[in-house]
């Protein structure tokens, strides 16, 4: 196991998002169409897991090559896909660029993007690489989130008002990188609508849950909340603070995630570009 205790942080929430998403995605992913014997991209596969539920649809004889920019995030995943071997699809791990990857036009029978395009800074060029490696006929699924186009929460208005200006504050600041756009979202359809698809179709992901939550879920969600009154928002909330933490904060008896009425919706922008055939 790679020993960054960073890593390790980094890779379990990544992936316990996934698990709470598994149902979304898995039936996202059913637009890819793809058949055995495949060869399909993950373009920004983080810890693997995009890879392994690929990996199953194109088995006997497919291929899955995941690529992304940070080479403890390949370790990582390198580790924990140890298990595919012999599965009856092969897998490949590259660390490149997404916005001028190695690989020859047509390479690919499909391509599947989740949550990446918002941490580059050219998201565009990135989809029209996307388009160019995979093959006439052949289709991209990619998945961005927008923070500020969800209904997240039963908590009043005003609360989640303050929620929302607080953390559009810290965007502008930066203080996730000059680069983050958490809000790339709404801009997803015209960015593909521009890289040379034949076709783009937007596919809405809605993760809704009512309680009682699973453990996932739970966990998921915590992690979720815990992240609205963290240490990038909180300058930003000032005397509302301590309200926010009232709410959101599992250990607090108030918090909406012991409501008994609890309802969640979250959505997810995704995009299906088919290639010219």
């Amino acid at each position: 196991m790679p020993a960054a205790s960073a890593v390790r942080v980094w890779a379990a929430g990544l992936d316990l998002a996934w698990q709470a998403w598994a149902p979304e995605l898995a039936a996202v992913s059913d637009r890819l169409d793809l058949q055995p014997g495949d060869r399909v991209l993950d373009a920004g596969c983080g810890s693997g897991l995009g890879i392994r539920m690929l990996a199953r649809r194109v088995a006997p004889g497919g291929l899955v090559v995941g690529v992304d920019t940070d080479p403890e995030a390949l370790g990582w995943a390198a580790w924990s896909l140890r298990d595919l071997a012999g599965q009856g699809s092969s897998v490949e791990l590259w660390q490149e660029d997404l916005t001028a990857l190695p690989f020859p036009d047509d390479a690919f029978d499909a391509a599947w993007c989740s949550s990446v395009l918002g941490y580059l800074a050219d998201p565009g060029a990135a989809l029209r690489e996307l388009v160019r490696v995979v093959r006439p006929g052949g289709r991209i699924v990619v998945i961005s989130g927008d923070a500020a186009r969800h209904t997240f929460l039963p908590i009043e208005p005003e609360l989640e008002s303050c929620l929302r200006d607080a953390e559009l504050r810290a965007v502008r600041d930066g203080v996730w990188g000059a680069d983050v756009d958490i809000h790339l979202g709404r801009r997803l359809y015209g960015l593909a609508s521009r890289s040379g698809a034949a076709r783009v179709t937007p596919l809405t992901l809605v993760w809704e849950r009512t309680a009682p939550l699973t453990s996932t879920e739970h966990r998921y969600l915590a992690r979720l909340l815990d992240g609205l009154t963290g240490p990038a928002v909180a300058p930003y909330l000032g005397p509302d603070l301590d309200v926010c933490r009232s709410v959101l904060d599992p250990a607090e008896r108030g918090c909406v995630l012991h409501r008994p009425d609890l309802h969640v919706v979250q959505t997810a922008t995704g995009m299906l570009l088919e290639v010219s055939g």
